[in-house]
């Protein structure tokens, strides 16, 4: 028996001193993804609980304002942008100018507006369009005399009073051209123009 003892720890003695002589500090492996099998090593395995969001997709119902309702405020919005980058030293961007409106009527997204608040949103936005055009620091811009001169002949045309024109001009300015008035005179005769009815 002392024989047995004497082997068995002899083999002992040797599996030990040959694992400890090839590599006496432990090594750090690191796995990701499953099912690997480490032998010799520490293993560490990093797992994190992914929470899934789960987002509800809401769709406009019939109570909500149509495609084509969509499209003409996303156009006014587009309008109010670049009336403010005309007329502002530092104009909104869009996401300032929605983040506007929806605070003032109370909506999450524009497709939820309700058809009854519809003409109410379109009129708020045409106002702020107007009150921008007539800044005074938009007058600088030709293009601001051409939309004022383009409206006082479309408008004049369409209530068939072109020659008021040249009365109200040579009553009130003095002048036959609308190319001769000043900003604060061709926004007056804009504001008489609008004021007009058939």
């Amino acid at each position: 028996m002392d024989d047995f003892e004497s082997k068995v720890t002899q083999l002992f003695k040797e599996s030990f001193s040959e694992s400890e002589g090839s590599s006496s500090v432990p090594q750090n492996v690191t796995t990701s993804g499953t099912g690997n099998i480490v032998s010799i090593g520490t293993n560490h395995i990093n797992v994190t609980n992914q929470e899934v969001i789960v987002k509800p997709n809401v769709m406009p119902g019939s109570h909500h304002i149509t495609s084509d309702q969509q499209y003409i405020i996303r156009l006014l919005v587009d309008d109010v942008v670049t009336a403010e980058k005309a007329s502002k030293k530092n104009p909104r961007n869009h996401a300032a100018v929605w983040t506007a409106l929806k605070r003032k009527f109370k909506f999450s997204s524009y497709k939820f507006i309700e058809q009854e608040k519809f003409p109410e949103v379109e009129s708020y936005l045409r106002q702020t369009i107007g009150r921008l055009k007539r800044a005074k620091s938009a007058r600088g811009f030709s293009s601001w005399r051409k939309s004022r001169y383009s409206f006082i002949y479309a408008r004049l045309k369409k209530l068939d009073r072109v020659d008021d024109k040249d009365w109200y001009l040579e009553f009130s300015f003095g002048c036959n051209s609308l190319t001769e008035l000043t900003d604060d005179q061709l926004q007056q005769t804009y504001d008489w123009v609008a004021s007009l009815k058939k």
